[in-house]
């Protein structure tokens, strides 16, 4: 099935095509790489038991994935509900993201880390000497 791509702008999820393209254009302006992925989704059971209807189900889905790239770090943002706000916080959770990149590793607090290697290393002494 090939959904329309009307189907995803329209007043019922009240983004317009135009308004998401300014949000993700903005969003990906300075990025290397970058996508608006949509996603419709629709699946359909019939259950038969000796040429009897046992049992069906109906169910449908749609949503969006926003993913970015920028120096080697891909950022990535989802939700099922298509809406300028939902897509607006999604294009803040990435430029948060990117902004906040510094090529360095956190490796956390240094401190904490030597404490809790030398308790391990002192109960390990301590079973030693049981």
């Amino acid at each position: 099935m090939n959904p329309n791509l009307n189907e995803f702008f329209s007043e019922e999820n009240s983004i317009s095509k135009k308004s998401a393209e300014t949000i993700v254009n903005n969003t990906l302006f300075k990025c290397d790489d970058g996508e608006l992925f949509l996603e419709s989704t629709v699946s359909e059971s019939l259950v038969l038991d000796d040429g009897k209807i046992k049992n069906t189900s109906y169910d449908s889905s749609k949503g969006y994935g926003l993913r970015s790239v920028n120096n080697d770090i891909t950022t990535y943002s989802h939700s099922n509900e298509l809406t300028e706000e939902s897509l607006k916080k999604s294009a803040k959770i990435i430029l948060d993201a990117n902004k906040n990149y510094s090529g360095k590793i956190n490796s956390g607090p240094k401190l904490i880390n030597i404490y809790i290697q030398m308790l391990i290393l002192s109960k390990q002494k301590i079973f030693l000497k049981k």
